[in-house]
Parts: C-alpha cells; structure tokens; sequence
C-alpha cells in the first residue's frame, strides 16, 4: 500500500479527484510533491498508530451542512473524499473508524480530563499501552481493530505497566484510557495454532 501511495500514476490520478471536487475544496492541485511527502508521513506510521492518527483527526473535523471537512497545512479545509484521496486512505477504513468514534467518544466530563488537557503523566501511559498494543496485536489490512493474543488480560497488562513505569496512573484511570482511547483493541476468543480467527471479544 505504502508504495502504491508513492506512485506518480496513484497520486495523479487521486489529485485529479480532488480538483473535480464538487465542493471546490482545493482552487488547484497540490503539488505532487508535497503529497508525495504527506503521504510519506502518514504510510511509514504503523497501522495502529495510523488508525491512532486517523482516530485524532475525526474528532477535529467540522461539519458544515452535514459534511464533515478536514483541516491540512496550510490553512485549508477539505471535505473528508478529498482528505482520503489525498492520503490515499481507504474509504471502507475510513467510514469504519467514523463509525466507532461516533460510537465510543467519551465527552470530557466522562473520563474526567479531556485526551487534549492530559498531562506528561498521560502521555506516557498511552504511548506505554500503544507501544504493548503494537508489539503483540495484529491487524488485517483496511480493519480499525487491532487483536491481542488469546486470553489476555487488562489486569496483567496493567501490572505490567505499572511495574515498568514509575509514577504509574491506577487501574480505574487506565481503564478509562483503554476504554476512550483504545476501543479498536480487542482480544481473539480462539487460539489460533491451525485454525482461522472465528470471532473476538471486547479487551477485558
């Protein structure tokens, strides 16, 4: 996918997307280029730190006669079809990350701090679960959910965290981190040594 995003042919005929804009989002196309070097910036994060980003961005979306808009560099807001063809995003991960912001969004009020008012302290405990997240989920391509290993438990991760992190937050704040912030991770219910995936539950 990566290169695919990176090919002149790709990014081209994508542009021409966005210059066909109903909405006239763009005045004239972006210099192949600079999207060349945006899509770099998006396509070399890991999946779930791309998910993590994607995640980020739909909630600082405007809408505006039921259409939501993105901001990029340079000042400009872009519907959300200009957005996917600019980072040559699938529409189907796409429309599948909306859907479950829209569904697990936590209000400010909820988690107790908002994502955006956490300090240092939080930081670290997100990028400390993400860093886990990443090391022992796996992901299929164009899917929001990542998948820990059969049996995994919250409260061994958690010990985990606490034990490698020294001014560690407690386990009802790192729910509620896993919970707001993490809704895509989920745990598979079956082994799978020779035998396909058949389902997958909520973390615990």
């Amino acid at each position: 996918m990566f290169r695919r995003a990176q090919n002149v042919d790709c990014i081209t005929t994508d542009m021409q997307k966005i210059t066909n804009c109903q909405a006239k989002c763009l005045s004239s196309a972006m210099d192949k280029d600079n999207v060349r070097k945006i899509r770099y910036n998006y396509w070399t994060m890991s999946s779930l730190r791309r998910t993590m980003w994607l995640m980020d961005k739909i909630t600082e979306t405007n809408i505006v006669n039921r259409r939501r808009y993105f901001r990029i560099a340079g000042g400009h807001d872009i519907c959300w079809e200009c957005f996917c063809n600019l980072y040559h995003i699938n529409g189907n991960f796409y429309y599948n990350t909306l859907k479950k912001v829209k569904a697990k969004m936590v209000s400010p009020g909820a988690s107790g701090i908002h994502f955006r008012k956490r300090g240092p302290k939080f930081y670290t405990m997100m990028n400390w679960f993400q860093e886990y997240v990443e090391c022992h989920g796996d992901r299929m391509p164009h899917q929001a959910e990542v998948y820990l290993p059969y049996k995994t438990r919250k409260k061994a991760i958690y010990l985990r965290y606490r034990s490698e992190v020294p001014e560690a937050y407690s386990k009802s704040a790192f729910d509620q981190m896993c919970k707001a912030y993490f809704w895509f991770v989920k745990v598979k219910t079956v082994s799978i040594v020779f035998i396909e995936i058949q389902g997958s539950k909520a973390f615990p």
